[in-house]
C-alpha cells in the first residue's frame, strides 16, 4: 500500500542536507557573457549539412584524373635517366600515390628517393616531405630521425624554420621540453636571419612567417598552453594566405627552386587542422567546424570531389561533428569520404583509410548500427593488433550483435595494449574493461564479468573527475551507458541467494548506485570549469587552472603515445617512451594530487563537477512515511526500475522495453493528443 511520491531533484537535495548550495554565479555569467561576444563575433554555421551534400553533389566526378594517377604509377621507372630525373620520376609516382591514398606505395616512392636524392641540393626538401608523411602515417621514430638527419644537413637558414619548429614539436612529444624550447628558439633565431635578407624577405616572408608560427602554435598546444597556440596559428594562417597572393609569381620567377603554389595552400590546410584540434581540445568545436567548412569548400574547388585530399578535410569535418555529438551528419560525411578512398583505389591497410573508417564506425556505434560499425573495422588488411580503427566500441558492436565468443580473445589483447599504453587508471582503459566483462557475461562467466564490471566502472568514474580524460561526451555516454545497461542487466541476474555471498550489498543497492552515474554531463563540468577560473575567488580560479593544465598536457602525451608504440620493435624509441610513461605518471600524480585539493578546500565546487549520488539512507531519510523513490533507466535494449520505500529494501526490476520502444510508445500517445498532425478522422483511440 505504498503511495508513490516522485520528488523533484531540488526537493530531495535539500530534504537530504544537499552537497551544492550555491552556484558561482559571476563565473557563469562571464562564461554566458562570453559566449554571447564570440558569437556575434563570428558567423554561426548552418545548422545542418545540406549545404555541404550540394557542394559535393554539384562538384563532377573525375575519372579521367584517377586514370592519369594510376597511368603515372604505372609508368617504369627510368633506369637510363640522369639522377635528376630519376628523381624528379620518383617524386612525381609518389604524388600520384598520395593522391590515390596508396600510402603503403606513396611511402615506398619516398623514402627510395630519399635514399636516391641523398647529397644532391634536392636531398632536404625530399627528407623534410618523406619525415612529415612517416609522422602522418604514424611513424614517429622514422620521422624523428630524418628531422635529425636534416639538422645535420644545414640547409639554408629559411629551411631550417621548418627543420626546427617540427623538432620542437617532436621534443614535447617525447616530453623534453627543454629540448622543445631549445629547438623553438633556434627556430626563431633562423627567421630573424633569413628576414635580415632583403631580396629572400621580399619573395619569401609570409611563408617563412607562416612556418614558425604553425610550429610555434604545434609546440604550444602539445604544452597544453591552449590561449597562446590559438593566437599563434591564427599569424600562421594569416602569413599563409598572404603567401598565396606571392606564390604564382615566386614560382614564375624561380622555377622548381622555389616552393610551388601548391605548398603555400598545403601549408595552410595542415595548419587550420592543427589548429582545429586545438580549438576542439578546448571545447570550441563551433569554430572549428567554421574553419573546416570553408577549407573543404576550398579544397573541392582546387582538387575536385574525387580526391583523397576531399576525403581528408571529409574526416575532419566529420571528427568535428562526432564531438559536438551530431553523429547524423558526421556519419554522412564519413561515409562519403570512404567512398573516395574506395572509388582513388586506396589500400584497406593504409592508416588514412583506417582512420576514416573507425570516425566512420564509431559514427555507427553511437547511431546504434553495431553490425555496420563492425563491417567498416574489420576491413582493415593488416595484422589485427595494429588496426588503428579496433577499439573498445569495436568489441561492444560485436558483443550487441551476437558476437561476444569472437569478442573474448580480442578483448583480452585489447585490455593489455590499451592498459600498457595508457596506464590502469586511464578511462580508455575503462572502457576496454568494460568491453571485456561484455564479452564474457554474453558467454555466461557472471562471476568473472561481475568484478570486470565494477573494475571498469570505478577507473571511469574516477578518470571523469579528472579534466580532458572523456573526450567526446556523446561516444562517452554511448560506451558508458552499453556498459551500465550489461552491468545491471547481470545484477538483475544476479540477485539470487546463490550470488549473496558475491555482495557486500544487495544487487538491487548497487544498481541504484552505478544508474546515477551517467547523468552528469561534460557541459555541466566544463561550464563549471570556466566559470571556476573566472571566478573572483582567486584561489579556486588558480587551483582548477592548474588542474586543467595538467590534463591537456597529460592528455597530449597520451594521445601520442601509441603511435610511438605502434612503430616495430626494432624501430622503437624505449628511453623516449620510458620518459614519456614517466613524465605521463607525474602530469597525472600532480592532477589526481589537484583533484584532492578541489575536493577538500571546495566541496561545493568539486560536487558541481562530478556530484555524488545520494546513498540509500540519504535517500530514505529524505522521505516521508508512506513514499517511495520510483527511479528509472533506460538502456538502448532494457529498462529497469527500482522502488525505494521509506525503510526496507529496495525492489529492483528490469523491463523488455529499451529506449526505441519506449519513444515509439510515446510517439503512439502523442499522437493520439495532437490534433494538429491530421486530420481528426485519423486521430486513434486514445490508450495507454
Amino acid at each position: 500500500g505504498w503511495r508513490i511520491a516522485v520528488p523533484n531533484k531540488r526537493e530531495l537535495t535539500a530534504r537530504s542536507g544537499g552537497v551544492v548550495r550555491r552556484v558561482i554565479i559571476c563565473g557563469l555569467a562571464g562564461v554566458f557573457l562570453a559566449l554571447a561576444l564570440n558569437a556575434t563575433a563570428q558567423t554561426a554555421p548552418p545548422k545542418s549539412i545540406k549545404d555541404l551534400v550540394a557542394q559535393l553533389e554539384a562538384a563532377p566526378p573525375q575519372p579521367e584524373r584517377i586514370a592519369e594517377l594510376k597511368a603515372t604509377l604505372a609508368e617504369p621507372f627510368p633506369a637510363q635517366a640522369p639522377p635528376t630525373d630519376q628523381i624528379s620520376f620518383l617524386r612525381r609516382q609518389a604524388r600520384a600515390a598520395e593522391e590515390l591514398g596508396q600510402t603503403g606505395r606513396e611511402l615506398e616512392l619516398k623514402r627510395r628517393n630519399a635514399e636516391l636524392a641523398r647529397g644532391t641540393p634536392e636531398a632536404p626538401r625530399i627528407l623534410m616531405d618523406l619525415a612529415t608523411r612517416e609522422r602522418v602515417y604514424g611513424d614517429y621514430t622514422r620521422s624523428i630521425q630524418l628531422i635529425e638527419e636534416l639538422v645535420r644537413l644545414s640547409p639554408s637558414a629559411g629551411f631550417l624554420i621548418s627543420v626546427y619548429g617540427r623538432l620542437a614539436g617532436d621534443r614535447v612529444v617525447m616530453a623534453d621540453l627543454p629540448g622543445a624550447e631549445e629547438a623553438m628558439r633556434q627556430a626563431e633565431q633562423a627567421y630573424q636571419k633569413s628576414m635580415s635578407n632583403p631580396r629572400g624577405a621580399a619573395w619569401y616572408r609570409h611563408i617563412w612567417r607562416s612556418v614558425l608560427e604553425c610550429g610555434r602554435g604545434n609546440y604550444l598546444s602539445l604544452r597544453g598552453k591552449l590561449a597562446e597556440a590559438d593566437a599563434a596559428y591564427r599569424l600562421g594562417i594569416a602569413a599563409a594566405i598572404d603567401d598565396a597572393a606571392l606564390a604564382e609569381r615566386r614560382f614564375t620567377q624561380f622555377g622548381n627552386a622555389a616552393p610551388t603554389p601548391d605548398v603555400s595552400n598545403a601549408a595552410r590546410d595542415g595548419c587550420e587542422l592543427n589548429y582545429a584540434r586545438t580549438l576542439m581540445q578546448g571545447r570550441r568545436h563551433v569554430a572549428a567546424e567554421v574553419m573546416l567548412r570553408e577549407q573543404l569548400r576550398r579544397v573541392i574547388g582546387r582538387v575536385g570531389r574525387d580526391s583523397p585530399q576531399v576525403a581528408s578535410a571529409l574526416g575532419a569535418l566529420g571528427g568535428v561533428y562526432s564531438r559536438q555529438g551530431r553523429y547524423a551528419d558526421a556519419e554522412v560525411l564519413l561515409a562519403e569520404a570512404v567512398r573516395i578512398y574506395e572509388r582513388a583505389g586506396a589500400e584497406d591497410g593504409s592508416v588514412l583509410v583506417a582512420r576514416t573508417r573507425g570516425e566512420y564506425a564509431q559514427a555507427l556505434y553511437v547511431r546504434g548500427d553495431y553490425a555496420g560499425a563492425v563491417a567498416q573495422v574489420e576491413r582493415w588488411t593488416g595484422d589485427p593488433a595494429r588496426n588503428p580503427a579496433q577499439s573498445a566500441t569495436y568489441l561492444m558492436a560485436m558483443a550487441a550483435i551476437g558476437q561476444g565468443a569472437r569478442a573474448l580473445p580480442l578483448a583480452n589483447g585489447q585490455l593489455q595494449r590499451v592498459a600498457a599504453r595508457f596506464g590502469s587508471n586511464h578511462v580508455l582503459t575503462g572502457h576496454s574493461l568494460g568491453a571485456k566483462a561484455m564479452a564474457l557475461h554474453a558467454g555466461g562467466a557472471k562471476t568473472e564479468a561481475l568484478e570486470l564490471y565494477r573494475d571498469a566502472v570505478r577507473v571511469i568514474a574516477d578518470a571523469r573527475k579528472r579534466s580532458s580524460d572523456d573526450g567526446d561526451e556523446s561516444l562517452f555516454k554511448r560506451i558508458f551507458g552499453q556498459i551500465l545497461e550489461s552491468y545491471l542487466l547481470l545484477l538483475f541476474e544476479m540477485q539470487g541467494a546463490e550470488f549473496a555471498a558475491r555482495f557486500p550489498v544487495p544487487p538491487a543497492v548497487e544498481g541504484l548506485r552505478v544508474s546515477d552515474m551517467l547523468r552528469a554531463g561534460s557541459v555541466q563540468r566544463a561550464l563549471a570549469a570556466s566559470a571556476a577560473r573566472a571566478s573572483s575567488d582567486q584561489a579556486l580560479a588558480e587551483t582548477v587552472r592548474r588542474e586543467q593544465d595538467l590534463g591537456e598536457e597529460a592528455a597530449t602525451l597520451l594521445r601520442t603515445l601509441p603511435s610511438l608504440l605502434s612503430a616495430p620493435p626494432e624501430r622503437q624509441l624505449g628511453t623516449v617512451i620510458a620518459d614519456m610513461r614517466k613524465r605521463i605518471d607525474t602530469l597525472r600524480n600532480e592532477q589526481t594530487k589537484l583533484v584532492t585539493e578541489i575536493e577538500r578546500r571546495f566541496p561545493a565546487y568539486a560536487n558541481l563537477v562530478a556530484p555524488k549520488a545520494p546513498t540509500l539512507a540519504e535517500t530514505q531519510g529524505a522521505l516521508r512515511d508512506g513514499e517511495a523513490l520510483l527511479t528509472i533507466f533506460v538502456g538502448e535494449t532494457t529498462s529497469f526500475v527500482w522502488a525505494v520505500p521509506k525503510s526496507g529494501a529496495p525492489v529492483f526490476h528490469a523491463a523488455g522495453a529499451g529506449k526505441r520502444e519506449i519513444e515509439a510508445l510515446a510517439a503512439k500517445v502523442r499522437r493520439t493528443v495532437d490534433p494538429f498532425s491530421h486530420g481528426l478522422p485519423d486521430v486513434p483511440p486514445f490508450a495507454l
